[in-house]
């Protein structure tokens, strides 16, 4: 009895595209848009697919500060601000970035969807912009977004900048429409966190009607209990920190 067998050459370009968009659900948005951006009309239609798009990416490991994918340039930061993000603004829900890129890719055109935002190693720069930059404080910020993340970098530069309570303060007098706000810091340390303390007096004043999620760090027990004296009305879930019990 003899079996007879075929050989078959498939081109990576004669997968159908259903294929390829569950291929690319597992690699990281950059990687694709790095290997196949201008590679034909076909390819740079379906790194434009709303399946890929819906959440975006970018941020630079930790340890040595360079892009997850290790060949993302700023040249290739330009490209994507200026060809692809126009063309895809509005299948973003959501953004994950960090401060090295979050000013280009935000201001590179209009996210009518954008509801979901994670910021990590935010420094004194980045904090202050985050709250004055009137295009987006007005527009985006305080319209659309529902949930925002804040990873601080572990710095100690100056603090009234990187206080909790100077960055609650502003979110909550800039983003109007949120329901979910977690601070946290991108590296902790055993000897240093981003506290609240509701002995500074700004934060007697800030309070916001439609949070329901809260995720932070504080500086005592006493602290804690102040996050529940009617600031929050719609509070249903919170995750806190005590740095110290006195």
């Amino acid at each position: 009895m003899f079996m007879l067998i075929r050989s078959f050459d498939v081109n990576f370009n004669d997968l159908p595209d259903e294929i390829l968009l569950m291929i690319f659900q597992f690699l990281n948005y950059i990687d694709i848009v790095y290997s196949f951006y201008n590679l034909n009309d076909r390819f740079n239609r379906i790194i434009r697919d709303p399946v890929l798009t819906r959440c975006f990416k970018l941020v630079k490991k930790s340890c040595n500060h360079t892009y997850q994918n290790g060949n993302f340039s700023n040249m290739m930061l330009n490209r994507l601000c200026l060809e692809i993000l126009p063309s895809i603004g509005d299948h973003i829900h959501e953004f994950i970035l960090d401060s090295s890129s979050m000013q280009q890719i935000l201001h590179a055109t209009f996210y009518r969807n954008l509801a979901h935002l994670s910021l990590s190693d935010l420094r004194r720069e980045t904090i202050e912009w985050l709250f004055t930059d009137e295009k987006l404080c007005r527009g985006v910020f305080r319209n659309q977004i529902q949930t925002l993340r804040i990873k601080l970098d572990d710095i100690d530069d100056d603090a009234t900048f990187c206080s909790i309570s100077y960055i609650c303060e502003n979110i909550f007098t800039v983003f109007h429409s949120l329901l979910s706000l977690e601070l946290d810091e991108s590296a902790p340390s055993i000897d240093f966190h981003h506290e609240l303390s509701f002995e500074d007096i700004r934060v007697d004043h800030f309070r916001c009607s439609t949070l329901s999620k809260l995720k932070i760090n504080v500086s005592s027990f006493e602290d804690c209990l102040h996050l529940f004296d009617g600031r929050f009305d719609q509070l249903q879930s919170v995750d806190i920190n005590v740095c110290r019990i006195r």
